[in-house]
């Protein structure tokens, strides 16, 4: 069996189909979108139709998750920093609420199990920095000995114990300085698996362009989400912490430390980065 699993696609149609363009060339047996389809781009409507219409298992991710708890409790989900998610909610209607209700957490193959985040939560991942003793905590009860995650938007293979733990990087908006998106493909033989990384270039202009013209981009928080897309680099955790050091919040922290004053932070994704 042939999988190809694609993540954190986040509203990026572009990504997506430059995607499944070279995913259908290589005769693979299912394809899996590993969470995080919709939300932090403009096309969210248009990547979950492309679900429907291929009928692709979708685990959640905590963008999904984000989507669901808003539909019913808007008052956890305050503008101005959460934009992102009341724009995309509206894109979407009761019967796709519905559906991302039913996904699952997590799909399961001989010897191979696939999460969003880690076992149990729709966070986590991995990035360089994941230490030993949290490998342990996540996946140590875990009976699989392939573990496809994704959710850090960096593609990466840890080998830890008798385990292997991969993740995906991001269709829609890698964050390892490469803007090709990036996904997994895992062929079994036996009860073995081979991972594969592959990346695809698409058109990123056409994302940036969309984002201004569906009026997606109208917070900083989007703004922020644009960037990244576009430079590859993480931009939202680093302007978070450093309203957090001001000791500034929403809406004040918007006015006072705009997302055009927002820097980069060139080291994620290095060993000493912490999420």
């Amino acid at each position: 069996m042939k999988l190809a699993i694609l993540a954190d696609i986040h509203g990026n149609l572009p990504a997506m189909e430059a995607a499944l363009t070279d995913i259908d060339r290589l005769g693979v047996d299912r394809i899996i979108v590993n969470g995080d389809l919709v939300n932090g781009g403009p096309f969210s409507r248009e990547v979950l139709d492309i679900v429907y219409a291929r009928d692709l298992p979708l685990i959640r991710g905590n963008h999904e998750q984000y989507i669901i708890n808003f539909h019913h409790d808007p008052a956890q989900f305050p503008l101005p920093q959460w934009h992102p998610v009341h724009w995309t909610h509206q894109q979407l209607n009761c019967d796709d609420i519905a559906f991302l209700e039913r996904t699952p957490e997590s799909i399961e193959f001989e010897n191979l199990l696939i999460v969003h985040g880690a076992p149990g939560r729709l966070s986590g991942g991995i990035i360089p920095s994941t230490a030993a003793d949290e490998l342990a905590e996540r996946y140590a009860d875990v009976p699989q000995r392939f573990l496809i995650t994704s959710h850090t938007h960096l593609p990466l293979t840890v080998c830890w114990q008798d385990k292997l733990v991969v993740n995906t990087g991001a269709v829609g908006a890698s964050l390892d300085g490469n803007t090709a998106g990036s996904y997994v493909l895992a062929t079994q033989c036996g009860c073995t698996w081979t991972i594969q990384h592959r990346r695809v270039a698409y058109d990123i202009r056409q994302f940036e362009i969309a984002a201004q013209e569906r009026g997606y981009s109208t917070s900083t928080v989007a703004r922020l989400h644009v960037r990244e897309v576009i430079t590859a680099n993480i931009y939202l955790y680093p302007y978070l912490r450093r309203l957090h050091r001001l000791g500034l919040s929403f809406p004040n922290g918007e006015q006072q430390f705009p997302a055009e004053e927002a820097t980069a932070d060139l080291s994620y994704g290095h060993p000493a980065w912490t999420l």
